[in-house]
């Protein structure tokens, strides 16, 4: 039994190695204090502190060891600290938080008036895909004056897109208007007033910026119909092709098969029949300036696609067709527990994937016809798809440094592969160095590649190559090997 002189000493000599964490919270706009920012030291303890009306905060009784900081606030963001050692003595820190920003403005209509209820989103390209996309960062709905305002936005560059889904007037039954007085809706756009995403113009957003006045004019634009014929018992679906915003629209089948959908805006469409929940005919359709009649979900348009997989673990494992023009044609099915698989595949190009229990495609065969680039047109050669998984992979792990040999923390690395290929998507990966400057990349496939560390820079951006052009050279090449563990010291490029 512990003698009350012995619980002293242990309390005493815990008290002696206890140490201070102070410091201060700072804005890296004009560097003002922050005031009620949170601060928590991540390590073998966790400990917490709210900065005062100063921006100051003070830890007592730390236990000596490695922490990462954390500081947060709302209506800031982090900037990545440095990981700290507490010792022998007072650790003093200087944290900051970068302020967000706004952006503000009215979206009117053809004749200058406010359009209510629009919703508008501020957009960013993201890369992490494998392709170049633009995705909402932030998002807003103007009042009854036609205003807006998109807050809590991080420092970047943007794209501002507005619409309206409702449509006016409003789809009762099935009301179809082929006349001049057609129902119309706010077609998407762009600011400054583009259907384009492509000839949008860019919006730099500085840290805790206030972009005011950015106006965008939105266009009235006829809403329109696809009809046809199906085969009773069918389930029709409707696949946007392109990342557009989806309007309400109504649909209408009737009990011999006729249908017809309509509240469609221009654009590019697919609709599918499907049979017992198998896909059984999907016809694109190209929406202009007029309702599309006729399209054929009687006649079947799928291809079976069968074949097996050679694995060394089947569990969970799944096949993925991926289709070139776009996720939403994408298919899907799970491998057998025999390796066999089977599903229903339009004539298209799509990329043949494996999917689960950490394996991936090693090489692909139709038939006696060895397929290197892994693309599949269903029904173009005859014979079953064979296909060997493999789980083997490597491991890279690194610190990224600056000009002066030290380590940055949040700093974003990509792992660029040869993109000649047209699976390069699965070998990509990307990763954020910690307090200590370092990352780690896990189950790399085998092969030759490039390390990019990019301060400041949009996670995955390295993977565009046109933006990736002006440094392409001061890339880090890499060989990776099966079952291998590389150590990079990695240093961050300028640009």
């Amino acid at each position: 039994m512990e003698t009350p002189a012995i619980a002293l000493f242990l309390l005493v000599a815990a008290a002696a190695h206890a140490q201070s964490v102070e410091g201060k919270v700072v804005s890296t706009v004009g560097g003002t204090p922050v005031k009620r920012a949170v601060v928590t030291l991540h390590g073998d303890e966790t400990y917490l502190v709210q900065s005062d009306a100063n921006g100051r905060f003070s830890l007592k009784d730390v236990a000596p060891g490695r922490y990462e900081v954390e500081v947060s606030h709302t209506g800031y963001q982090a900037k990545p600290e440095p990981a700290v050692t507490v010792g022998a003595n007072t650790t003093a820190l200087e944290l900051h938080l970068v302020p967000l920003a706004m952006i503000a403005g009215r979206i009117v209509d053809e004749t200058g008036d406010p359009v209510v209820n629009a919703d508008v989103e501020a957009m960013r390209y993201h890369y992490a895909t494998g392709k170049k996309k633009l995705q909402s960062s932030g998002q807003a709905r103007t009042n009854d004056r036609g205003e807006y305002l998109v807050a809590d936005l991080a420092p970047s560059r943007y794209y501002l897109r507005a619409s309206n889904p409702e449509h006016d007037p409003p789809i009762v039954g099935d009301y179809v208007d082929r006349g001049p007085q057609r129902i119309q809706v706010f077609a998407p756009a762009y600011f400054p007033g583009t259907r384009d995403p492509d000839r949008a113009s860019m919006l730099g957003v500085a840290a805790g910026g206030e972009l005011q006045h950015v106006d965008l004019q939105i266009h009235h634009e006829g809403v329109y119909s696809i009809s046809g014929r199906s085969s009773p018992g069918t389930t029709l679906e409707l696949i946007q092709r392109f990342d557009e915003p989806m309007f309400a629209y109504a649909t209408r089948v009737a009990r011999a098969g006729d249908f017809r959908i309509w509240g469609l805006t221009p654009g590019a469409y697919a609709v599918a029949g499907h049979r017992q929940s198998a896909l059984y005919a999907l016809r694109k359709v190209e929406i202009l300036n007029d309702d599309v009649d006729g399209v054929d979900l009687i006649s079947p348009t799928s291809v079976a696609v069968t074949g097996k997989v050679q694995a060394a673990d089947l569990n969970a494992l799944r096949i993925m067709l991926q289709s070139e023009e776009g996720a939403p044609l994408n298919v899907n099915a799970a491998v057998q527990s025999d390796g066999s698989f089977a599903l229903n595949a339009q004539p298209d190009s799509y990329i043949v994937h494996l999917e689960g229990a950490g394996a991936w495609l090693k090489s692909m065969r139709i038939g006696d016809r060895e397929v290197p680039d892994h693309r599949l047109v269903p029904g173009r050669f005859p014979g079953p798809l064979t296909l060997v998984a493999s789980t083997e992979a490597g491991q890279i792990t690194g610190t990224v440094i600056d000009a002066n040999g030290q380590p940055m923390p949040g700093v974003s690395v990509t792992l660029v592969p040869d993109q000649s290929v047209p699976y390069w998507p699965d070998l990509a990966q990307l990763a954020t160095t910690n307090g200590s400057g370092a990352f780690t990349l896990s189950h790399v496939i085998p092969g030759s590649y490039r390390l990019f560390a990019l301060p400041d820079a949009e996670a995955g951006v390295p993977l565009d190559p046109e933006f990736r052009k002006p440094f392409d050279a001061k890339g880090t090449p890499v060989q990776v090997e099966a079952n291998g563990t590389l150590n990079v010291r990695l240093a961050a490029i300028a640009w």
